[in-house]
């Protein structure tokens, strides 16, 4: 089963850089436990070309997202901004365009993450390059932009209706629907496929799919304050040393290193989540569908020349 160990197994075998040499199997039945760690040895062993996948085509996003985050924290603490002269000032425009860019950051990191363990699941751990994961990601990014859209206005729409109810509306539907970019991509179903099979799925496994979504969340969150912890640090040091002063240029680009690693750590970390609801999904197609069995039964017939 999944415990505490598993995290500190997991940041070793990362500084580490230990390459398994046998393929992981997604489509597999796995127990809470199992997922975990099936997750935690596949990005042990595909590190390398996955970082590399995911600053490619998401870091970009990132680091100009990032970038605007932390200026906006330097406009606040230098007092750059004029709230009196601006309708809209400094701080508020960058970090809205700020937000932008880190919001389709997460919308190519899932792209990203999903192609590359599809194109995994089809060739195998050296069947490709990054250059096969960048033509996946491109023809699939369409796909995952307006599925993501209509995700974001219907999550809204629910979020409102859910103010009322304590959150319990929209904490389900979120659930609920945490395969439908997954099976647009693994299977390419349309919308109204996709959101069907998702239900489907999550029928009789919301608590269990639930439990996974929150303890990954909770894991990267711990291993994101792990990363910052030393320059937050640093920073509340330096700025119990020199104080805080409007004009404190100093105190301004501790600010702005501190938020644009903070915020480049924490999505960097964002990947695991996609990676852990990627074998939940492959464990409930094989737990409901039967696939594997399908295909051993079709090969034993094909073996024996009969016809099914």
């Amino acid at each position: 089963m999944f415990n505490c160990n598993t995290i500190f197994r997991f940041i070793n075998k990362l500084s580490n850089f230990n390459i398994l040499k046998t393929d992981i199997v997604f489509l597999k039945q796995r127990n809470f436990g199992d997922i975990f760690n099936a997750s935690f040895y596949f990005i042990n062993q595909e590190f390398k070309k996955l970082i590399k996948s995911l600053f490619y085509f998401t870091g970009p996003f990132i680091l100009i997202g990032t970038m605007l985050i932390s200026i906006s924290q330097f406009s606040l603490f230098s007092g750059i901004s004029n709230f009196r002269d601006n309708k809209f000032n400094n701080f508020t425009a960058y970090y809205f365009f700020g937000a932008v860019f880190l919001i389709i950051a997460v919308l190519m990191m899932m792209n990203t993450v999903y192609s590359y363990i599809k194109l995994y699941n089809k060739f195998g751990h050296n069947g490709f390059g990054v250059e096969n994961v960048f033509k996946e990601v491109r023809g699939n990014f369409l796909k995952s932009f307006f599925t993501i859209f209509l995700l974001c206005i219907l999550y809204a729409l629910i979020g409102v209706v859910s103010i009322i109810l304590a959150g319990i509306p929209f904490i389900y539907f979120y659930i609920s629907t945490t395969f439908v970019l997954p099976i647009r991509i693994f299977e390419n179903k349309n919308l109204s496929e996709a959101f069907s099979k998702s239900f489907k799925l999550i029928k009789n496994n919301w608590w269990s799919t639930f439990g996974l979504v929150i303890l990954s969340s909770i894991t990267i969150n711990i291993l994101s304050i792990g990363l910052t912890l030393p320059l937050t640090t640093i920073a509340g040091a330096v700025t119990y040393a020199v104080g805080v002063a409007d004009n404190n240029k100093l105190y301004s680009i501790i600010m702005l290193v501190y938020y644009s690693f903070a915020i480049i750590s924490y999505y960097i970390l964002m990947s695991v989540v996609f990676i852990i609801i990627a074998f939940q999904y492959f464990n409930l197609i094989e737990e409901k569908e039967h696939p594997t069995l399908f295909e051993r039964i079709k090969e034993i017939n094909m073996d024996n020349n009969i016809k099914l």
